[in-house]
């Protein structure tokens, strides 16, 4: 996948192309970064997590394949395709992958943030 920068034209992204996946840690990729909102794609082979952290922007989390455990602010959340989760900015975030995994993070940056 090609990392894009800000353009005046669509953008079109194909999220199994060329997927990878890593022993013992996630495979995140940049997508598109439009300055106020972020897309990336992250792999979790089964059996990874994806250590708890947090972000200054709010989260938009849409899982497309595979099924983990996805931990929000103490909460558990059994992530499977078709599942979303937004989160607000600063929220502590990390996963479990139980199988092979695929889905998408978009960021988006508060308005004073732009």
């Amino acid at each position: 996948m090609t990392s894009l920068t800000t353009q005046a034209i669509p953008n079109y992204f194909n999220v199994f192309e060329n997927v990878v996946y890593k022993d013992g840690k996630p495979t995140i990729e940049p997508l598109l970064d439009e300055g106020a909102v972020q897309l990336r794609r992250v792999t979790l082979k089964a059996g990874t997590e994806l250590k708890c952290h947090k972000t200054e922007r709010q989260v938009i989390v849409v899982w497309l394949r595979g099924k983990a455990c996805f931990t929000a602010d103490g909460q558990e959340y059994i992530m499977q395709p078709g599942t979303a989760l937004h989160m607000p900015a600063g929220t502590p975030h990390g996963a479990k992958a139980e199988t092979d995994c695929v889905f998408t993070v978009i960021k988006i940056a508060a308005a004073t943030e732009e």
